[in-house]
């Protein structure tokens, strides 16, 4: 569908931007397809973390040919206006 790419939608009925704020325990898990953190023998390629440069670097060189804001959907697990984790589902990535 041209719409919704990858047959997925987020339905925000409030249309205000909404601000959480990441802690120092924030966990970032995503699928380290650069092999920034892993090695290349593991083949499940999860990598779990953290700390917010390790993210933001994944983002960077991992999607630096498109937007990854555009491109990637990650999962945020929010508790009491902090985020408590951030995920990336490969299995969701377009």
């Amino acid at each position: 569908m041209k719409d919704m790419p990858g047959g997925h939608f987020i339905r925000h009925l409030n249309q205000g931007i909404r601000t959480y704020e990441l802690t120092n325990a924030t966990v970032f898990n995503f699928v380290d397809s650069s092999f920034l953190f892993i090695d290349e023998d593991d083949i499940n390629r999860q990598h779990t973390t953290t700390d917010k440069d390790e993210f933001v670097l994944h983002l960077t060189t991992s999607y630096s040919d498109r937007p990854p804001a555009q491109t990637v959907p990650f999962f945020l697990e929010v508790m009491d206006g902090k985020v408590i984790s951030v995920t990336e589902e490969f299995a969701f990535t377009i």
